[in-house]
Formats: structure tokens, sequence, C-alpha cells
């Protein structure tokens, strides 16, 4: 008899395992590229990453809290036909891999890479982005360990007896935006480029203003919710890589994500520098709180103390989705890049959410920054999320000039 291989999970994965109704957990990247991908060369890149991250071939097991080797490998790369909408195609972390990536070579180029948010963060997907092309593009990997526990940085964190703000109390008006809805839905990606020559402007202008480039587009969102909502105080999370506490640069395709839970007041008259401002000065106090751990420190705690089954109950009765939300990839540098082709656009972007649920995703690759959202809903519904964000990329503009 074969003996069954396991990879256990770490405290924090559970977090995103509470929610499948409701939203199902991804990280995802498109791509458009000038010819189409060589799928055995991506094929050998995702065989060679896979030893260092076995759990890309693996399922799921929710109530162990780990990923359990499949006698037959899951196909993880999967060619479409011309009239198959890569969007649409079924992902199923429970009984499939945790990376899924779908091809069309017509109308054009196209990559669409799923990965399981149970496995990783966006930060980490970046990271698994970079190893991929590296591999693709033959260049040396070999040796490279992934290392998933949270448990040391928590320490260090909370170490010499410091002490965390534990989640900020939420308003008890939930936030949610007034789509139209229909009985007509599906699933929509949709995004509006803010082009280099413009996004080197607001730069300047952030820099300028000892502003950062998340505390302006955060701005610039809050405003237009404002406006949507007719609220005068927006609540939003604001999340944080946790990876930038530690030393040095080892592989970390894990869950090491933070949140601080903003409550910014809006004023008619507030501009993007206003309300910045608020949100930067909010921010630096939870910083200084370390508001950004949340329920970390508890989480755990409980994780060697419960079993895993009733630590995902307790968590369900107080973890929450929240409506509305924003999410901030960063910078996805062009040491992703595949030698023998050319990538034309790339996008980062999170879970698909069925309206009213509304999140807006901020990525930039080759100096240009992208506002997405992934949407399931009307084209009614997804025409009014496109005003949104085309909204956010003019206030922009205009604050920059």
């Amino acid at each position: 008899m074969v003996k069954e291989h396991y990879y256990q999970g770490e405290p924090m994965d559970l977090l995103h395992t509470v929610a499948f109704e409701e939203m199902y957990p991804i990280v995802s990247c498109l791509i458009q590229l000038s010819l189409p991908i060589n799928v055995d060369r991506l094929q050998w890149a995702v065989d060679r990453v896979g030893r260092q991250l076995p759990e890309i071939f693996c399922h799921y097991q929710p109530v162990k809290n780990r990923w359990r080797a499949a006698k037959v490998p899951h196909t993880v790369i999967v060619q479409l036909e011309e009239s198959q909408d890569p969007l649409s195609q079924p992902v199923d972390f429970l009984k499939d891999a945790q990376l899924k990536i779908f091809i069309k070579s017509a109308p054009e180029p196209i990559v669409y890479m799923v990965m399981s948010h149970i496995f990783t963060d966006g930060s980490g997907f970046k990271e698994f982005l970079y190893l991929l092309a590296d591999s693709y593009n033959q260049q040396e990997t070999a040796g490279i360990h992934n290392e998933r526990s949270s448990e040391s940085l928590v320490n260090a964190l909370l170490s010499h007896g410091s002490k965390y703000k534990s989640k900020m109390s939420l308003p008890d008006r939930a936030l949610t935006i007034p789509f139209t809805d229909e009985q007509v839905s599906k699933k929509f990606i949709d995004y509006v480029d803010i082009p280099e020559e413009q996004f080197i402007k607001i730069r300047q202008k952030a820099k300028t203003d000892h502003l950062t480039i998340n505390d302006v587009i955060m701005a610039a969102y809050i405003i237009q919710l404002s406006k949507k909502t007719n609220l005068r105080e927006i609540p939003l999370p604001c999340p944080t890589d946790l990876r930038q506490f530690l030393p040095g640069r080892s592989l970390r395709i894990a869950n090491l994500t933070g949140e601080y839970s903003l409550l910014i007041s809006v004023d008619r008259k507030d501009d993007v520098s206003v309300i910045a401002r608020k949100i930067h000065h909010q921010i630096a106090d939870l910083r200084k709180q370390k508001a950004f751990l949340q329920a970390a420190p508890m989480l755990q705690f409980l994780y060697r103390k419960l079993p895993v089954f009733f630590l995902r109950r307790l968590i369900s009765r107080h973890y929450h989705v929240q409506t509305v939300s924003y999410t901030n990839f960063g910078i996805l540098d062009q040491r992703f890049h595949f030698e023998d082709n050319t990538i034309l656009h790339c996008l980062l972007t999170g879970s698909f959410r069925s309206v009213p649920q509304f999140q807006v995703a901020v990525s930039t690759y080759a100096q240009k920054c992208t506002l997405s959202f992934c949407m399931i809903g009307s084209l009614l519904s997804k025409a009014e999320g496109h005003d949104l964000i085309s909204g956010i990329a003019t206030l922009l503009e205009k604050w920059s000039c």
C-alpha cells in the first residue's frame, strides 16, 4: 500500500476557509501576450516549481488544514478553445490543484492564472510568479526553500511584552454600494489603466506631499464611495504585507497579510490630499499599536490548543468578509517575463464578488498602474463598477496636474 502524503497548513490559512459560499478564495493574474505561450515550456516550469511547492499539485482538506497529494497528479494547465471563457472555468481547491492555468491562443493570446488564497496571499502570489518565470526562463531556482510559518514573525512583533490593539470596531451600518441588480449575472474582470506618464505625475505629487501611492489611491476610492453611498464616514479595510517586518528575502509563499481597519470621515469639500492625510495618519497610529496583527496572535495560540474543526467554527463566527474592500498588490516588476514572448498587459486581482460586494484591486506592471475588480453581476452593475474605478483614475489625474 502506498502511504498517503500530506503537507500541513498554517494557522493563518484557516482565515480563508470559512466563507466558501460567500466568496471563493483566489488570487489571480490575467496576462495578454504578443504570441501564444509555449505550453510545453510552461508545463516544464510548473513541474519544476512543484518540486519546491508540492502543495500546488495537492487538494486541500479543511477539516485537517492540510494538503493531500493526489495518487494521480491533478492537472494544472488547461488549454481552452476560442469560444471558452477562462473566467468561467471550474476551480475547486478541495478536489483539485491549488493552481490552475487557463490558456487561450485565439482570438488573442491570454494566460489566466488562479491560485488558492488558502495557500497564499497576494504578495506570496507575486513570489510564485517570479519563481515560475525564472523556471520558464531556465534561471537557477534549485535549493530554494519556502517558509510558510508566521509564528516567528508574530512572536518577534510582540516581543518584550509589547501590546497590540485588536480589530477596530466598525460602525453598525455596513457599507454597501447601491448597484443595479438584475436576474442575469456572470463573471467579469474589468479594469482601468493609469498610463505610465500620468502615474509618474501621481507618484511625484504624492512624494512632494509626503504621502504614499497607497494613501492617494485609497483616498480617491473613499471619495468615490462617499459620493456613491451618500455616507460621510467610510469604513474600509487596508491590507498590509507582514513580510516588511521580516529580515532578509527568503521565499515566503504563504498567508502573511495583516489588516488595518480604517474609518475615514469625509466632508464634501475634502479633496484627495485631505483624505490621503487622514489615511496616512490613521495608518501611522494603528501601526504603532500593531493593530495590523488583528487576531493573528490569538489564532496562533488557539491553533496549538484546539482541534482544527472547532477553531474553524470559532473563526466562522468572528471573521467576516467585508462587503466593500480594497487591496493593493503593489509592483510586479519585470523579473516576471517570458524570454520568448512579450507581455502586453498584466494585472493582479482577487476573488470574484457577487453584487453588491465590491473590491478595488490595484497592481502595477511595466510602470502602468491598473485598477480592477472581479464581479459576479449584470452588465449594468459591471458598467457601474467601471464608472467607479474610472472616477478614481480621473480624481487622481486632476489631483496630480
